[in-house]
This record gives C-alpha cells, sequence and structure tokens, in this order.
C-alpha cells in the first residue's frame, strides 16, 4: 500500500501548521482526491491514513468539520467557477504554505502509481493562484 508518511517528515510538517493551514490542507486533498469523478481506493486510503494519523491543531478538529469540508468541495465539483473559489479560497496563504499544500497533494495524486490530467488541472490551479 502507498504510504504517504514514509519518512514521517510530511506527518510532522502537517503536525506544525496552524489551524486554518491544516483545514486548507484537508480541503485541497479531497479536491484532488475527488476531482476527476473516479475515487481511487489507494488515494482514499492514503487519504484516511493522513486524516487519522496526524494530530491535528486543537483549534481544528478535522472530524467535527469533515462533513461540512467535503460538502464544500463536492459542491466546488459542480461548475469551474466554484472551483475556481475553492481553490482561490485554499491557496491564498503565504508561498511557503501554498508550496507545502501543492507538494502533498502532489503525493496524494500519485498514490495510484500515476497523476491523471484533472488532477494536474486542479494542482496547476493552485500553483497560478
Amino acid at each position: 500500500m502507498f504510504n504517504f508518511f514514509k519518512d514521517d517528515t510530511i506527518k510532522k510538517q502537517i503536525e506544525m501548521q496552524d489551524s486554518d493551514t491544516q483545514e486548507r490542507l484537508i480541503e485541497a486533498l479531497l479536491l484532488v482526491t475527488y476531482a476527476d469523478g473516479k475515487i481511487k481506493i489507494t488515494e482514499t486510503e492514503s487519504l484516511e491514513k493522513i486524516l487519522d494519523s496526524v494530530h491535528w491543531q486543537e483549534a481544528f478538529q478535522y472530524k467535527g468539520r469533515f462533513g461540512e469540508i467535503m460538502a464544500n468541495v463536492r459542491a466546488a465539483l459542480e461548475s469551474e467557477a466554484k472551483i475556481t473559489g475553492l481553490v482561490n479560497g485554499i491557496v491564498n496563504l503565504d508561498k511557503e504554505k501554498n508550496a507545502f499544500i501543492i507538494k502533498c497533494c502532489e503525493k496524494l495524486a500519485s498514490a495510484d502509481g500515476s497523476v491523471d490530467a484533472t488532477e494536474k488541472s486542479i494542482m496547476e490551479r493552485f500553483r497560478k493562484s
């Protein structure tokens, strides 16, 4: 199985982020996972492992907000304008935090051994925002 936390560095980096960045990271990971309309087992397992393994900031407990975050991502997938709005909301942090979010998304998208065009498109939007 794909191991997102192979060297534990990313997990530690996620845990060091503030609660706002952690929430945006979850939004970004969900957006990349579901953007292509194909829910791949390897990506879903990797996402679940990330969510269950990380020590989230006390100000942000994802389990209490996961349904809301998921609903926002699914709603965004209804139109290009909504996707653009969500992408702009996710990556309006400083360059270092944005780069970290993109790095995590790239790693998750490659969980199944390839990154498809839709996933690449979302990550490219993150870079340009």
